[in-house]
């Protein structure tokens, strides 16, 4: 998977990267928000975060490609770096339906 990237999701988004972590079983996402420094990030972050979780979950728990994680109950975490490489945030989600 790895090969393919970095890959350009959108105008500000970046994929840089996944690993697995198998305790427990998650497959994380790195990316890269290339439009934004760390300072940048308002406090309606937290209201942004919830939007991504919820499209995230969303696409999880009914997409017909995402049906082995759900069998496999492999969780997804979400990682966030600024353009200069500084963390921003990360969230976690884990299948809700079987």
């Amino acid at each position: 998977m790895n090969k393919s990237f970095p890959m350009k999701v959108d105008n500000d988004t970046r994929l840089d990267s996944t690993n697995v972590q198998k305790e427990p079983l998650t497959l994380n996402y790195y990316y890269t928000i290339v439009t934004l420094e760390k300072e940048a990030f308002t406090e309606n972050l937290n209201d942004v975060v919830a939007q991504l979780k919820k499209g995230t979950q969303e696409n999880l728990d009914k997409s017909p490609q995402m049906a082995e994680f759900r069998e496999k109950n492999i969780s997804l975490k979400y990682c966030y770096y600024d353009k200069k490489g500084a963390f921003v945030v990360d969230y976690t989600i884990k299948p809700t339906k079987q």
